[in-house]
């Protein structure tokens, strides 16, 4: 409930600001550009991820950079700049690697689905999206993004705990 979200963003932005801390801004401002962007405000959703990701850099937090692209992505997709969202994946997904980052605040598991599929889909970080698959108990997006938006990606690679095979020859794995 994109209203409902945005209320509570709002109830919270003072708390934020009063902590005086620039990772709860960061990811205060994560949060309201997922919550812009399900309201239809992508301009003011790219304001406040680009300033994330500025507060981020800032003070040098890897964290903040990963999930600032994370959603940064989300945004290309839905847009249908595959090729940027994909640079964007590609960047986030290595960060994330690196320093096994799993998830934050205002995660969606629709969107980490979407993108996990993605990755899959395109030899990105394949591992390290199967871990996350694993850590999160993600099942495969099943509509794309959380409003059907998008194509869902071919989800050959996706890492099912059970495999059932009926066309053909029948087959458990």
């Amino acid at each position: 409930d994109a209203r409902l979200a945005a209320m509570h963003m709002e109830a919270i932005a003072t708390s934020s600001a009063r902590m005086g801390h620039p990772y709860y801004l960061a990811l205060w401002h994560i949060g309201m550009a997922q919550v812009m962007y399900l309201q239809k405000r992508p301009g003011d959703a790219r304001t406040n991820i680009s300033r994330a990701l500025e507060i981020g850099r800032s003070v040098k937090s890897t964290v903040i950079e990963w999930y600032s692209l994370l959603v940064t992505a989300w945004f290309h997709f839905r847009e249908g700049a595959d090729k940027d969202g994909l640079k964007m994946l590609r960047r986030a997904l290595a960060l994330g690697r690196k320093h096994g980052y799993v998830h934050l605040e205002f995660y969606q598991p629709a969107v980490m689905r979407f993108l996990c599929a993605k990755a899959l889909e395109q030899g990105i970080e394949e591992d390290y999206c199967r871990s996350l698959i694993k850590k999160l108990g993600l099942a495969p997006p099943v509509s794309g993004m959380p409003d059907g938006n998008v194509e869902i990606p071919d989800l050959s690679n996706w890492p099912y705990p059970v495999r059932i095979c009926t066309l053909g020859r029948f087959a458990v794995f």
